[in-house]
């Protein structure tokens, strides 16, 4: 129904879920409650919000945060931007897109780049976005190892890390440095941290934990750790995310893999050629400080019948693991 270009990302209980259907030119968002199985449908997206880099919820909110779009002479046709998803209760169209109309800190001059993790401040009031320059070109799994350090360190020349207060409508820069995270970082409260995918987790596979930013620092890149048990199954040719699940260090790793070999990864078609692997474990900082998992339970598999690009948005109660992911593989 969305379109090849779908996208999905989680509001509290609702998913919220935008594509351009191949019969609908100006793209279509839904909005689905899990708790009352009520939709809602939005037509006619803003132009930019075609694709966007991130979507991050904070308080009641949806920010959407969207690339810019450049001409050959690298002159921007649609300048990067951020977009608000809101509900008005009262208003005839239950759901609506906001643009906030002042630029993004990191867009203001000809360096192509793009949102490589970010983070919520506890209680939602700042989000933080790291990133980095994606002209440069990144050396793939089995490159050289010299050339693959040196396409890090050119992208990391134009490193940076910002924050947008949500409730000033203002934006900060921290620091030339990175969050050491890949995509989505979550808070935990008992330990303290952000917690999410490492941004080498490609190559090995494991989780870090990131000593959130506090609000008036400038420059000074904060304390994290890497855990050193690797706990995705495969981390080149397959995606992955990091989902809590109801605070206390408990969190879900949901893997959307390819059945057959090779993995590319575009998969198309009918079948039962995919899966969603979920692990569930704790996270404990142990007797030395380190970042340790405890309480990991078996994983569980179940069979995809389609798969264009894993993109899963999980919301799940803290009691057990999302319901209708597909059959269950023994």
């Amino acid at each position: 129904m969305m379109g090849s270009s779908a996208q999905f990302a989680a509001l509290g209980s609702n998913i919220v879920a935008k594509g351009y259907p191949f019969s609908d030119k100006d793209g279509l968002a839904v909005v689905y409650d899990t708790k009352t199985a009520a939709q809602a449908f939005m037509r006619r997206l803003p132009e930019a919000l075609e694709r966007w880099d991130a979507a991050v919820a904070a308080g009641n909110k949806l920010y959407a945060f969207t690339p810019s779009d450049r001409s050959v002479d690298c002159r921007p046709r649609i300048d990067a931007a951020m977009h608000r998803l809101e509900e008005d209760p009262s208003a005839t169209e239950r759901w609506s897109w906001s643009h906030d109309p002042s630029p993004v800190p990191y867009d203001n001059d000809h360096a192509h780049r793009r949102i490589t993790s970010h983070a919520v401040r506890p209680g939602g009031g700042a989000i933080f976005v790291s990133v980095e320059n994606w002209s440069v070109p990144h050396p793939g799994h089995g490159d050289d190892h010299v050339a693959a350090q040196a396409a890090e360190a050119e992208a990391k020349k134009m490193a940076r890390t910002f924050s947008y207060d949500t409730e000033r409508g203002e934006w900060t820069r921290h620091g030339d440095w990175l969050l050491p995270f890949r995509g989505e970082a979550h808070y935990d409260g008992e330990l303290d941290a952000w917690v999410g995918l490492h941004s080498d987790s490609r190559r090995h596979g494991k989780l870090c934990s990131c000593d959130v930013v506090a609000a008036g620092s400038h420059e000074e890149e904060p304390n994290w750790k890497l855990c050193e048990v690797e706990v995705m199954t495969s981390t080149v040719e397959d995606d992955a995310m990091l989902v809590p699940m109801g605070g206390g260090g408990r969190f879900c790793l949901v893997e959307g893999r390819s059945r057959e070999w090779p993995r590319y990864w575009r998969r198309w078609g009918d079948g039962d050629k995919c899966e969603l692997r979920v692990t569930t474990f704790r996270l404990r900082y142990g007797k030395n400080g380190e970042l340790a998992i405890t309480d990991r339970r078996p994983s569980r598999s179940y069979i995809l019948s389609r798969y264009v690009r894993f993109s899963c948005a999980c919301i799940l109660d803290g009691h057990h693991e999302s319901e209708a992911l597909g059959k269950d593989i023994p």
